[in-house]
């Protein structure tokens, strides 16, 4: 148990530190393998499926790969494989594990799933496949030791491991062509094989192009399967053997284009806006065709030949490595199921062969890709000369030197962490490995147009980032923040300061990642570095003190005071140091106070006139008590003089004279200055007579009274 954690391990950690642009041999022989099945449905690190010629392949919405049929050592088993790329172990699934044509076929019910149906061996090998968009794996026609050859349809369940036989004659593969362009249900294409020319549209309509009949006959029609209603549709091309191909004009859509017939057809993608795309074949060509497959399109059912020579053999041109050029081309490619797209609908394809030599295919190792949008291709890896022998290097560890051999029939998968390659067959064998590429990443590089500033901060990112041999597809900045952008070159404020952590994403067309950091810091936006305000009562006055560690720009400062912290005034201006990076001292003194608690706050301003402010500090400058004195008393008449000390701020002052009955002779409100006091000339409408009287005075809630003697 210990043995094969730790073998899991080891590969998990050899997949991860693949490097980039490198093939990987992770399983199976350097030769040709046997078949090890192993308990059923349970992986184990010995078990393969032996070497595979054509066989089907398909993948589950988890990332696990899956293999049906193919050619093993000329027998064509009914077996169904798995393999999980996460511990590089295969299992097998379901069928019979004894190889050999003479596995019957067992149909059950049109329709209906059960555990005993079983496409049977002998009519496994050349079938075409697709996975539909609900999770089910398809396949249709294929020949194997037996003399006709199917135009069945079956459907695999990969959760309960059970087939179902959807469409077809069950033996005989008799076509039924009906009307051009209308489903039916009697519709049936001919039976055949050597094709894998298969699409899935947007509407999860499955589609079929060409192939041979038991090799009397070859095709060039194209079918549509409607899952919803079980029908097929004859689409475009020939109801009959060997129709011409009609090419039209270069690059050009045309109601009359079609393809020539041809078997072999292994290479179809669907681009990222939904067309279908075809290239060689066994008539060795290079073509490649497009087909739009959209019924709103106005170039609906029309093939447009956009790429490739018309003649035969055409020589193979490779150009320089991941440059595309006008004048790249492959040879042309048969049997060739090893393909994928990337994220950007661009086109790749492994290996396959041509028969230029007598009896003896010429194979290769390279990796080509196919830019829709330019209608280039480019050679990305492998050798340029056929029947390469590669060089597997260790078995899980990744090197620039390690290659497949030049092979075809192989079948490939993508999934997130790379490209997967399994079987095939070279001029020597009928191989059993299972190979990893890992393709390239981009390499990120980004430039600020600031790294650090007063906020609000305004900062320019630029991606100077290179593609290397995949273009970018994704750019993802996260600012450190809280926020992102998608933009390639976005611009973003900042408008907290602290120090952020930039970082950039960038996802190229395969999904390979690269990323890069960058420290933002965004300073107060007070330029200048504060490092302290304080308020300080000294007697009958306020002392205002504060430093500055460094200015920048910075005009004047302004002293503002407050009754209430809400409402302030302006006290004084102070001017400041303009750019410094040395420490300021600076203080200013309100020499009138008000009364009671205050508050004052710095207001610091810049060149340009933008501004902003400090915390606020209190001061409770509590005032004398309230108080008066009345000079002369005893007074002898009206000159009377009254000095009131203690008033808060500017509130009003009552004075009122009474006699000893309160009668009133004297009142009048007077109004304190800012140092809390005030002096008055107390005078009465009339001569005040001999006696005694009350003064009192009132302010904000504080009443005194004192006696007043008036003698003659």
């Amino acid at each position: 148990m210990k043995a094969i954690i730790s073998l899991i391990f080891i590969l998990l950690i050899n997949l991860s530190y693949a490097q980039y642009n490198e093939w990987t041999w992770l399983h199976g022989t350097n030769a040709s393998g046997s078949c090890v099945f192993g308990t059923v449905t349970v992986p184990a690190a010995g078990n393969t499926p032996g070497g595979r010629y054509a066989p089907n392949s398909w993948s589950d919405s988890i990332g696990n790969l899956w293999l049906f049929g193919g050619a093993v050592f000329d027998e064509t088993p009914n077996t169904m494989w798995k393999y999980d790329p996460s511990i590089d172990q295969w299992a097998w699934m379901s069928g019979d594990h004894t190889k050999g044509d003479n596995i019957p076929s067992v149909f059950g019910t049109q329709g209906v799933p059960s555990a005993a149906t079983d496409p049977g061996g002998g009519l496994t090998y050349g079938m075409a496949e697709w996975n539909s968009k609900d999770g089910f794996f398809w396949m249709f026609g294929g020949i194997g030791g037996v003399s006709y050859t199917s135009n069945n349809l079956w459907k695999y369940d990969p959760g309960t491991l059970q087939w179902t036989w959807m469409k077809g004659d069950g033996t005989t593969g008799a076509g039924v062509y009906g009307v051009q362009g209308v489903p039916d249900p009697a519709n049936l294409p001919p039976g055949r094989c050597e094709t894998d020319a298969t699409w899935v549209d947007a509407a999860g309509n499955l589609w079929i192009f060409g192939g041979y009949n038991d090799g009397s006959a070859i095709f060039n029609d194209l079918w549509k399967y409607d899952i919803s209603t079980n029908e097929w549709t004859w689409m475009n091309g020939n109801n009959y053997s060997g129709g011409a191909g009609v090419f039209g004009t270069y690059q050009t859509y045309g109601a009359a284009n079609t393809p020539p017939a041809s078997g072999e057809n292994y290479t179809s993608w669907v681009d990222s806006s939904g067309k279908f795309w075809l290239f060689g074949g066994g008539a060795n060509y290079n073509y490649l065709w497009k087909y739009d497959p959209d019924p709103l399109s106005p170039t609906y059912n029309q093939w447009a030949w956009m790429n490739g020579s018309q003649a035969r053999y055409p020589t193979p041109v490779f150009g320089a490595q991941c440059v595309e050029d006008i004048n790249n081309q492959p040879t042309s490619q048969l049997e060739l199921r090893a393909r994928w797209t990337d994220d950007c609908g661009n086109l790749y394809m492994f290996g396959g062969a041509d028969n230029n030599s007598v009896n003896n295919y010429d194979c290769y190792n390279t990796i080509w890709r196919y830019n829709t949008s330019t209608n280039m291709w480019a050679f990305l890896r492998g050798d340029n000369i056929p029947k390469s022998l590669g060089n597997f290097g260790t078995q899980g560890v990744s090197s620039p030197s390690n290659l497949p051999s030049g092979i075809w029939a192989s079948v490939a998968w993508r999934t997130k962490d790379g490209i997967w390659v399994y079987g095939g067959e070279n001029n020597v064998s009928t191989k059993d490995n299972m190979w990893f590429y890992k393709p390239d990443k981009p390499n990120v590089a980004y430039t600020p147009s600031v790294t650090s500033g007063f906020g609000p901060l305004t900062v320019n990112f630029t991606d100077n980032s290179t593609p290397n041999c995949t273009a970018i597809k994704k750019w993802f900045w996260d600012f450190g923040d809280g926020t992102t952008s998608a933009s390639q070159n976005p611009s973003h404020i900042y408008n907290s300061t602290g120090t952020f952590q930039a970082k950039l994403i960038v996802t190229n067309c395969l999904a390979m990642k690269d990323s890069s950091t960058q420290t933002i810091t965004v300073f107060s936006g007070l330029p200048i570095e504060l490092l302290d305000f304080t308020a300080t009562k000294n007697d009958a006055s306020v002392e205002l003190d504060w430093n500055t560690a460094s200015e920048t720009n910075n005009d004047y400062f302004t002293i503002d005071r407050s009754h209430d912290k809400n409402i302030f005034e302006k006290l004084l201006d102070v001017k400041g140091a303009g750019t410094s990076s040395v420490r300021h001292s600076y203080k200013a003194i309100d020499e009138k106070p008000l009364s009671g608690m205050s508050y004052y706050r710095l207001k610091q301003t810049d060149i340009d006139g933008k501004y902003t402010y400090s915390q606020i500090v209190p001061v409770n400058f509590e005032s004398e008590s309230f108080d008066f004195k009345i000079v002369p008393n005893p007074a002898s008449g009206n000159n009377i003089t009254m000095q009131l000390s203690g008033l808060q701020d500017k509130n009003p002052v009552l004075v009122v004279i009474t006699d000893v009955l309160g009668r009133i002779y004297y009142s009048k409100v007077v109004m304190n200055d800012l140092n809390g006091s005030t002096q008055i000339v107390l005078q009465s409408s009339e001569p005040l007579a001999e006696g005694v009287y009350i003064i009192t005075a009132s302010e904000n809630n504080r009443l005194i009274s004192k006696r007043l003697v008036i003698s003659k």
